[in-house]
C-alpha cells in the first residue's frame, strides 16, 4: 500500500500507520473488509473524537462508465446522544491510519446507533 506523507507518496514500509493518509485510489472494499467490526474515531474539532464502528461494506460490483473498479459503500455505527452533519471528517484507523471521508447520515439502526455511510463510485 502507498501513503501520502506530507505531500509525498511513499511505501507504508514503518511502524507509525497513524501518521499515514492512503491515497484515495487505494481506498477500496479489499482494503475495508478486513475492518468491518472494528472501531475509527472521527476527529469533530476542538479536540473533540467520535467513535464509529464499521458495520457494512456492500459491493456494488464494476459499472460501465465509472471511475473506480469497484464502487462500494460502507455504514458506520456510533452512538445515538452525538449526532454529526454530513461532511468530510478525518477518519483514525489503527490498522489504516487517517483518511478525509465524506460520511453522510442514514437514520438509526435497528439497535438505536446512528448510522453513517460513505460511498466511493
Amino acid at each position: 500500500m502507498r501513503c501520502r506523507l506530507d505531500g509525498f507518496y511513499d511505501d507504508i514500509t514503518w511502524e507509525r500507520p497513524n501518521y499515514c493518509r492512503v491515497v484515495a485510489d487505494e481506498l477500496t472494499p479489499d482494503l475495508f473488509e478486513p475492518l468491518v467490526g472494528t472501531l475509527f474515531h472521527a476527529d469533530l474539532g476542538g479536540g473533540q473524537m467520535l467513535e464509529l464502528r464499521l458495520d457494512e461494506l456492500t459491493r456494488f460490483g464494476a459499472i460501465a462508465g465509472q471511475a473506480r473498479p469497484e464502487p462500494f459503500s460502507i455504514v458506520f455505527g456510533a452512538a445515538a446522544d452525538r449526532p454529526v452533519g454530513q461532511g468530510v471528517y478525518s477518519l483514525d484507523h489503527a490498522q489504516l491510519g487517517r483518511n478525509d471521508i465524506f460520511i453522510v447520515p442514514i437514520g438509526p439502526g435497528a439497535d438505536g446507533r446512528r448510522r453513517y455511510e460513505a460511498v466511493f463510485n
